[in-house]
């Protein structure tokens, strides 16, 4: 199961989980308040609440998809242009027309993000992964590491509704997202970070994240129902589609 780490709390204090739920804004009005009310007065939940908070934004903003499209970009063009220096600097005149044909068939750059395999106008998911602080965006299939925490993003054209499941190697499927009983409302737009981040757990094999994406706010446990009891089913009311990243958690290698 994909899930944020509990830590070592007090009885009565609250767990992290409740604390992310806070921070996301989640919690119906009255637990909130009850949650708040308990904060107000103790201060290691206090102290929680302010390192969440803050490792959430930090996370966010240290992850912005469209900086690592322009990079990723710009250091293809660079090897590009590189290549193309060295062929010139050469100077023989033999390498002239292969010049031209390198020019006018050269493949289009690699970006690294999933519009490209991925129908116009489909709702998807994708992520990022943070490895030991290293950040580098997600492809289906990759492999991750057990501490690795994943940031969620979802791009819809328009206004729709979401939520998010995790199945283990397991077959355990976990809520999470969102921790409501019906489906988010979300604006459009491409590559959105949802309101959380999951810190992969120390259960190795297959990992897959749902997105379920909904033209009305149907029931979470309904969506739920529809993935169905095996990895490979993945049904939706109508209205509805389901997207999946499938991940490789591994055993992280050995760096001593």
């Amino acid at each position: 199961m994909s899930r944020l780490r509990l830590s070592e709390r007090a009885e009565g204090c609250l767990s992290q989980y409740a604390i992310d739920c806070l921070v996301a804004d989640e919690l119906v009005t009255d637990v909130k308040r009850g949650m708040t009310a308990h904060i107000e007065s103790c201060s290691r939940c206090h102290q929680l609440l302010m390192q969440t908070s803050a490792q959430k934004n930090d996370f966010a903003s240290r992850t912005p998809f469209e900086f690592w499209r322009r990079s990723a970009a710009k250091e293809a063009k660079d090897g590009r242009s590189r290549r193309l220096v060295a062929w010139v600097l050469a100077g023989a005149p033999v390498f002239v027309a292969a010049l031209v044909l390198l020019v006018l068939y050269m493949p289009p750059v690699h970006q690294p993000n999933r519009m490209a395999v991925r129908s116009k106008g489909r709702a998807y998911l994708s992520f990022v992964v943070d490895h030991r602080g290293r950040q580098r965006i997600g492809r289906p299939g990759d492999a991750v590491h057990p501490g690795d925490r994943i940031q969620l993003y979802y791009s819809t054209l328009g206004e729709s509704y979401l939520a998010v499941f995790n199945r283990d190697q397991t077959n355990k499927l976990t809520v999470l997202f969102p921790q409501k009983d019906r489906a988010a409302k979300i604006p459009g737009g491409k590559e959105v970070a949802l309101p959380f981040s999951s810190e992969l757990d120390d259960v190795l094999g297959t990992e897959i994240f749902y997105g379920v994406f909904c033209a009305s706010p149907q029931k979470v446990l309904v969506l739920k129902k529809g993935l169905g009891g095996r990895a490979g089913q993945a049904l939706a009311p109508s209205g509805c589609t389901v997207d999946r990243l499938i991940l490789r958690k591994r055993a992280a290698p050995d760096v001593r």
